[in-house]
């Protein structure tokens, strides 16, 4: 870096040393910003949101068809007591 700094001295010297801290400012927003991404978990709770979501549907629909199956076999029975 200061081989480089007495190569280019003046405002060339103060244009690649801007470009340079330009550069690795951008490369700390990045860098920063991947952290905070992968530290984010709101997409990771609406995904076991979901999950738990689906989960429970299924079980309902489980539930009501075990029981629809029966209570129609019970109505069943009447029927037949009543229409011989």
């Amino acid at each position: 870096m200061t081989s480089l700094r007495r190569r280019c001295s003046g405002i060339a010297g103060q244009v690649i040393e801007g470009f340079r801290v330009r550069l690795l400012r951008a490369w700390f927003d990045v860098i920063n910003r991947r952290h905070e991404l992968l530290a984010d978990e709101r997409g990771a709770t609406a995904v076991e949101y979901a999950i738990m979501a689906v989960l429970i549907a299924s079980v309902i629909i489980l539930v009501v068809t075990a029981i629809g199956a029966k209570t129609n076999n019970q109505f069943e029975s009447v029927n037949t007591k009543f229409n011989p």
